[in-house]
């Protein structure tokens, strides 16, 4: 059985969801009128650092509709349906050492959780992606030769608040009390070190170009 055609597992509650998320958008006439002739949707990539919950069922379920409704449109050719598992992060390697298990072996525990989830909820993907498939990987290899050999990527020494949940750093006025995450509820760590960052001011002038005709 293809990750495009599950049997039919839907339970009521999902059933139910599916059919007002279709019929809010049949009412979109203006926005089916902007979409192109081939669509590509795609879900958040979920982290690996624990099992689906509610949260991921319902956002791929949101996101189903939508493919859904315009696959009738499209045709199955013309629209590309991706979702999947992010097992890259310290987060992800955090959660593994928790488990005590090696990270890899730990995110394909994961990923088989969140796939097995989504075929029984019917979820029709085109493509579940893990970060980990050896295609992925190799474009990134790519992706990240190309940035730096346009100089878009520069090395510098950094140190700040970083929160690990976020996977963002903070200044101190962002924090409760100056060291408290305000997602997560815990003080954010000092991290030192080098890092990678990318030079967006360059793509400043032609990004205000692509953007100004359709804002």
């Amino acid at each position: 059985r293809g990750p495009g055609d599950h049997a039919p597992a839907r339970n009521h509650a999902c059933a139910a969801t599916i059919a007002a998320l279709s019929n809010r958008l049949r009412r979109h006439a203006i926005f089916d009128s902007l979409m192109a002739d081939r669509i590509h949707i795609t879900t958040a990539i979920h982290y690996s650092n624990g099992p689906p919950h509610l949260g991921h069922a319902y956002e791929d379920i949101a996101a189903d509709a939508f493919a859904r409704h315009h696959r009738r449109k499209l045709g199955a050719g013309g629209l590309t349906f991706v979702t999947g598992t992010d097992e890259h992060g310290q987060k992800n390697r955090d959660a593994a050492a928790a488990a005590q298990m090696a990270p890899k072996a730990f995110a394909d525990k994961i990923s088989a959780l969140f796939r097995s989830t989504f075929d029984e909820l019917a979820i029709s993907y085109t493509k579940f992606v893990r970060t980990t498939d050896p295609e992925h990987e190799a474009f990134v290899r790519r992706m990240l030769a190309r940035s730096h050999a346009n100089g878009d990527i520069e090395f510098k020494d950094y140190q700040g608040l970083y929160c690990v949940g976020c996977e963002r750093f903070y200044t101190e006025k962002e924090l409760i009390g100056g060291t408290i995450c305000p997602e997560h509820n815990r003080p954010a760590e000092t991290s030192r070190g080098g890092d990678s960052f990318l030079k967006l001011e360059q793509y400043r002038p032609r990004s205000l170009r692509l953007i100004a005709p359709s804002p």
